[in-house]
């Protein structure tokens, strides 16, 4: 399905039910500002996020209250992303007029002044303005989708990628810095993924088996080792053999029309990767839509918030706080989701018939696991984890609790890896089950 131009691109609707429903223990939706402004792109550094917009890059400082934003620099004109090495460097692609080409600048003054870096202007996006990629913490090297070229010295000297297709996206494995990945749409309206591991020399197309089920793109890829979840137009699927096989988590084309999502952004929490928010655009435009999955992409919370304004929402970062996910989204103006953990969620509307331990998944697992149990009635609970030892690590749960069944989040981080035992304790029933943590 080809795109009218990003405002326009006003043609799915909020999922919200037909898919597993765990109701959050603790959310709040904010309206952050920006308000009539069509914002492409969100990226935080430190406490500060910067927001890419029709009108230029605007900061806030987020521990404020207000919905106040500082201009900073390219106002007037469409900044479709903005990477931030430090508070007084950006690096920016900016569309040429209203042409669908892009050329990327850089700023070491926060924005007083800007160098063009490469005079090219690649070719039109077909709608999908491209953005760049880098690897980790190396924003000296960057890689231009649009103009298929590559530079490891700020932009001094360009390689050309003339063997690479046009995409949606271009990423850096962040595990593996000289694969690259490039997703979109091939010329048969379908899925495609193509991916280089030599740094950008070569490429070879992923067979792209069992992705899409009446899809035709790929939008954004969350990459967690071998595991990559990526996102299209109604669909969210895993796959964990670059691209050749996939494990569809969601299709909202099989759900009735005013529920379909065409899902433009992937991200994991900082906090907690088995946490993944995704997010995009509906027919029910005056919703900001939010889907969660607390459990590696085995369930999913659909979450909205009805605003009087038409949000479009394009783009999400998280913020990892103690004990709690910030999500911003980016659309016309932007809005934040606050996620706070207390470690438990319920998932049931009818309680169960009997008291139930389940194995932790993913097992083996690093750095994070989640338990699920079941109560068939109200009672104080214990969840303890043991090291093989029999010593008792820590305690995940200690509270009553009504019936239901919940599941708790485990965080093995600073642990040792090996054999970890979890054991449940309510009332007379008791319950241990074996975990791997292996690094």
């Amino acid at each position: 399905m080809k795109y009218m131009p990003v405002v326009g691109r006003i043609v799915v609707a909020l999922l919200v039910a037909c898919i597993t429903l765990i109701e959050p223990v603790h959310a709040q939706w904010t309206y952050v500002g920006l308000s009539g402004i069509l914002v492409t792109d969100l990226t935080l550094h430190a406490d500060t996020l910067y927001a890419s917009t029709y009108d230029g890059i605007y900061k806030k400082y987020l521990p404020g209250a207000d919905t106040f934003w500082t201009p900073c620099g390219m106002q007037g004109k469409h900044v479709v992303q903005t990477l931030v090495p430090n508070g007084q460097t950006f690096i920016c692609v900016v569309e040429i007029d209203s042409t669908e080409m892009t050329q990327i600048y850089r700023s070491t003054n926060s924005g007083s002044s800007f160098q063009l870096l490469d005079t090219s202007v690649g070719r039109a996006g077909y709608n999908f303005l491209h953005k760049i990629a880098h690897p980790g913490d190396n924003y000296d090297t960057l890689y231009l989708l649009n103009q298929r070229k590559k530079t490891s010295d700020q932009g001094a000297s360009w390689d050309s990628m003339d063997n690479v297709s046009w995409g949606h996206f271009i990423e850096v494995n962040p595990g593996n810095h000289s694969q690259i990945i490039v997703g979109g749409e091939g010329g048969f309206f379908n899925a495609v993924l193509e991916s280089s591991s030599d740094f950008g020399k070569t490429w070879t197309f992923a067979d792209m088996n069992g992705y899409f089920a009446g899809d035709n793109a790929l939008h954004a890829l969350a990459m967690n080792g071998h595991d990559w979840f990526g996102v299209g137009e109604g669909v969210i699927c895993k796959t964990s053999d670059g691209g050749n096989t996939w494990t569809q988590l969601i299709n909202t084309w099989s759900y009735p029309g005013q529920w379909q999502l065409y899902i433009f952004d992937v991200a994991f929490s900082p906090n907690d990767t088995t946490r993944i928010y995704a997010t995009g655009d509906g027919r029910e435009a005056y919703k900001v839509p939010l889907l969660y999955s607390p459990d590696y992409g085995k369930t999913w919370d659909t979450l909205s918030y009805a605003t009087p304004a038409m949000p479009h929402i394009l783009s999400l970062a998280v913020q990892g706080l103690a004990g709690r996910d910030k999500v911003f989204l980016g659309g016309l103006g932007v809005f934040q989701y606050e996620n706070i953990f207390t470690g438990i969620r319920v998932s049931d509307p009818l309680p169960p018939d009997h008291y139930s331990l389940s194995d932790n998944y993913p097992n083996p697992f690093n750095p994070a696991t989640t338990i699920e149990f079941s109560l068939p009635e109200k009672n104080h609970v214990t969840l303890r984890i043991f090291t093989s030892l029999g010593q008792c690590l820590t305690t995940l749960v200690d509270e009553e609790l009504f019936p239901g069944t919940y599941r708790v989040h485990w965080n093995a981080r600073g642990n040792a890896s090996g054999v970890y035992y979890y054991r449940i304790n309510a009332g007379t029933y008791e319950e241990t089950r074996r975990s791997i943590f292996m690094k």
